[in-house]
């Protein structure tokens, strides 16, 4: 299946996460975070992520250590590990997240000033359903 527009989803994306696409095995999320904005910590307790960042500086806390994020860095987050991402630059931060098994419903989307720390994975029959 080709993702068309991803690039332009990334750059346009009004929410702080939005999922565009959900598998049965794995689910692709952009991440937005303003200026100064964080994630406060999550854990996906049976996922593991692939962070990539398509535009701007930020920081990971990943298992109580620090990393500076430059466009085009990715960092791998195994499942239970838990994790925060802070926009540390003046532009907008924009991260693919790549989520295996999924953790949220199709079309899910989360306004910039929620928050929610800890995800349980989706079932597949729940996505079948959806």
């Amino acid at each position: 299946m080709k993702l068309h527009g991803l690039a332009k989803l990334a750059r346009t994306s009004e929410y702080l996460r939005k999922v565009l696409h959900t598998g049965r095995r794995l689910q692709i999320v952009i991440l937005s975070l303003r200026k100064d904005e964080g994630t406060g910590e999550e854990a996906y307790s049976h996922s593991d992520q692939l962070l990539v960042v398509l535009h701007g500086d930020g920081e990971a806390l990943i298992g109580g250590r620090l990393h500076d994020l430059d466009r085009g860095d990715g960092l791998f987050v195994a499942a239970g590990t838990r994790f925060k991402l802070r926009n540390a630059g003046d532009e907008e931060l924009r991260v693919l997240s790549v989520i295996s098994p999924p953790v949220f419903p199709e079309g899910f989307s989360q306004e910039f000033r929620e928050r929610v720390i800890s995800y349980e994975p989706v079932s597949h029959q729940t996505l079948e359903e959806l």
